[in-house]
């Protein structure tokens, strides 16, 4: 049976003599291999994602029933030498069109016809219909908002590329459309899966699936000098930009500060992003060893030299010595800001 179908697609694709797979006016349709039907009589337009297609031919498949004469009682499939032949009964020329996808296609109704027997209208398979305000928030905008929010934690926002055969849904607004949005991947990053429930009126319409490549974009710390094996790093020797992650095992570091004081494990070109595994922990102040201590107040600035009575990285607190005489040695306290510097912690700073 398969191998049938193949034959007829390979003779409805080839027919014309393969002139067609280079028109540029060549319309690309797919078959899926399940369609949920929402509407009371199952149409083309139900069962084939419509890539790349013009008008006309987009209204021809959504007032085409899918079988000759098939009303309510759907058939549980259609092949895809069915939907050849009825592409040709209802005159489109198949020379321009391509169908590609599955085989065959399951039909499952979603949402069937009510016991008075009124039918809710079905929801759009046509984009540029029925968009509503500009200014209206659609699928795609929503999904946006939910990823950035997801990804809220790693900091930047979120890109997306939605897959082609979704743009006939993420065009519905909201409203009149509402959405729920559901997900278990277990990577935020890469190609995911979105499970959306579109409702109208608070009733149910259809539930459908979106894929799109998610990707991360916020600013890192990268080299802003050649850095070599050993080198503490100051603030100077980095610098941020903005990068796209497809991975979240690796994002780098978010600001200069988290970066300063460690050590460089690896020679480390300039403008590479630094990453936890070229780094090391260093201190920066080693007790008994020679200090700079700063003290700034009321604008003015002084530059004192102690002794470190603790060692600490960036940011800890450490005791420091100052004076030479034993009559005139005093203790204080100090936050470790660079290698051998210490800024003096006032009153006001506890």
């Amino acid at each position: 049976m398969k191998m049938r179908n193949a034959l007829i697609l390979l003779t409805a694709l080839l027919g014309t003599g393969g002139a067609a797979w280079a028109e540029e006016g060549l319309q690309r349709l797919r078959l899926m291999s399940r369609a949920e039907i929402s509407g009371p009589i199952p149409t083309l337009a139900d069962v084939l994602v419509l890539e790349v297609a013009r008008e006309e031919l987009r209204t021809a498949l959504a007032a085409a029933p899918l079988l000759p004469g098939t009303g309510e009682q759907m058939p549980p499939l259609i092949t895809h030498a069915q939907v050849m032949a009825r592409l040709d009964a209802i005159g489109i020329n198949l020379a321009r069109v391509l169908v590609s996808g599955a085989m065959e296609c399951t039909l499952v109704r979603v949402r069937p016809v009510d016991a008075t027997g009124n039918v809710t209208a079905p929801l759009l398979r046509n984009p540029r219909e029925d968009v509503g305000d500009l200014d209206m928030p659609t699928l795609a905008d929503v999904l946006r908002a939910h990823v950035d929010a997801e990804l809220r934690a790693l900091g930047g926002h979120a890109d997306l590329r939605f897959e082609g055969a979704s743009q006939q849904y993420l065009r519905l607004t909201t409203p009149p459309w509402e959405f729920s949005i559901s997900s278990r991947d277990r990577s935020p990053l890469g190609l995911r899966t979105f499970r959306v429930l579109i409702r109208r009126a608070g009733h149910a319409q259809r539930r459908i699936e979106i894929l799109a490549h998610v990707r991360l974009v916020r600013q890192v710390a990268v080299a802003a000098r050649p850095l070599n094996p050993g080198n503490a790093l100051r603030r100077e020797d980095l610098t941020l930009k903005p990068q796209t992650f497809d991975d979240a095992t690796a994002l780098g570091f978010a600001t200069r500060e988290e970066l300063v004081g460690l050590q460089i494990r690896k020679f480390t070109p300039i403008g590479e992003l630094i990453t936890a595994d070229v780094v090391k922990a260093a201190p920066l102040v080693a007790r008994s060893r020679p200090v700079t201590v700063m003290n700034e107040s009321g604008g003015v600035r002084l530059q004192l030299s102690g002794i470190a009575l603790d060692s600490g990285g960036f940011g800890d607190a450490v005791r420091v010595r100052l004076g030479h005489e034993r009559n005139s040695r005093r203790i204080v306290d100090g936050v470790v800001t660079a290698l051998g510097t210490v800024r003096l912690v006032s009153s006001n700073d506890s």
